[in-house]
């Protein structure tokens, strides 16, 4: 080929080769447009009213959910917050998003526990009668208060029980139901109680059936320690009732008693108490 013919070769291949790189120019510069207008039509700006704990504000904004509004708004929400619609909600122009704070505080009191009254009646007093058996003591105990707030104004006050830092003890008043028989109550023990009856199971192979004093054992009569109790004192025991202090026993000393039964089986069903004794005078 002469070299007139190669050159006019090389410039028809010049002049395809920018034909076909202007028309590729074209369609990136296409592509790239409609990408574009296809994006500001996902981020078009939206007018958002956002209310915080009663406050309002207009805001504008691309973002896309009430989550990403509230990180553009440097908004933080704590666990008991609330928010409306809920964080996920796509956003949309003209919504209202609405935040409201809760809080919580709490508090530990300590509340005085006032004393019951409990009333018992017994038969060892005539029914004009009443006496302060144990005198009573207020308790404490702790108090847990949670107060709720939504946007700083007080909605509710929670009061729950706590542990007891001291037990409250009754006021025990005792109240006759009978004649007093002329008889009035000097003091009020405590005795541990027990029971014995005269035959040898409880006195033994010498048992005569008679007390210390004399007197004929049998129901109404108790073994007591002289230096507690002297012999031949008028009580009533709860639980038993009337007696004499007659009887002793070896092994009864201090504010313990026994009282005397008719037979093995009632003293089995009596078994070891602990009772109040009200000594005559």
């Amino acid at each position: 080929m002469s070299p007139m013919g190669s050159q006019k070769v090389n410039n028809n291949f010049k002049n395809h080769f920018e034909t076909i790189l202007l028309l590729a120019i074209m369609i990136a510069a296409s592509i790239v447009s409609f990408a574009v207008s296809s994006d500001d039509a996902a981020v078009k700006q939206k007018t958002v009213t956002l209310m915080v704990a009663g406050e309002t504000r207009i805001v504008n904004t691309v973002k896309p959910t009430v989550q990403q509004l509230l990180w553009q708004e440097f908004i933080s929400l704590s666990s008991l917050d609330r928010c409306s619609p809920g964080l996920q909600t796509p956003l949309a122009d003209g919504m209202t998003v609405t935040v409201d704070r809760v809080r919580c505080e709490t508090v530990t009191e300590r509340v005085s526990v006032t004393s019951e009254t409990v009333v018992r009646y017994i038969a060892v007093l005539a029914s004009t009668e009443s006496k302060v058996l144990e005198q009573g003591k207020d308790g404490v105990h702790e108090e847990i208060v949670k107060t709720w707030y939504l946007n700083g104004i007080q909605t509710s006050v929670e009061r729950t029980k706590g542990k007891v830092i001291t037990a409250s003890k009754p006021t025990i008043i005792i109240k006759g139901t009978a004649d007093n028989r002329g008889l009035t109550i000097k003091k009020t023990i405590t005795v541990t109680a027990t029971a014995y009856e005269p035959g040898p199971t409880s006195c033994g192979k010498w048992a005569n059936g008679y007390t210390a004093t004399g007197l004929k054992a049998g129901r109404g009569v108790i073994a007591v320690d002289p230096k507690v109790i002297p012999l031949g004192t008028r009580v009533y025991v709860e639980g038993y009732g009337y007696a004499v202090a007659a009887d002793t026993g070896g092994a009864i000393k201090g504010n313990k008693i026994d009282v005397c039964m008719d037979t093995v089986a009632e003293c089995r069903s009596w078994g070891r108490k602990t009772v109040k004794l009200h000594v005559f005078g």
